[in-house]
């Protein structure tokens, strides 16, 4: 998929982005260079959930991330 400017655009769920962050946490190494903005996008959900009433379809929420 591509956005507006061009760039590759992916989609994940949050339970994806959680799965992999805690892969590279548990084994140490940093498998790819988008790392460090899985990271970011994690936190600020984190803070968006504690926000919002919780409800049972969280899964059902997606993120965009854009390859640079």
């Amino acid at each position: 998929m591509e956005n507006v400017a061009g760039e590759k655009t992916l989609i994940f769920r949050i339970s994806e982005l959680c799965q992999i962050i805690n892969a590279c946490r548990s084994n140490g190494r940093n498998p790819n260079q988008y790392y460090d903005e899985l990271e970011i996008l994690l936190e600020c959900y984190e803070q968006s959930k504690a926000k919002e009433p919780s409800d049972e379809d969280a899964d059902s929420k997606f993120l965009l991330a854009s390859l640079r």
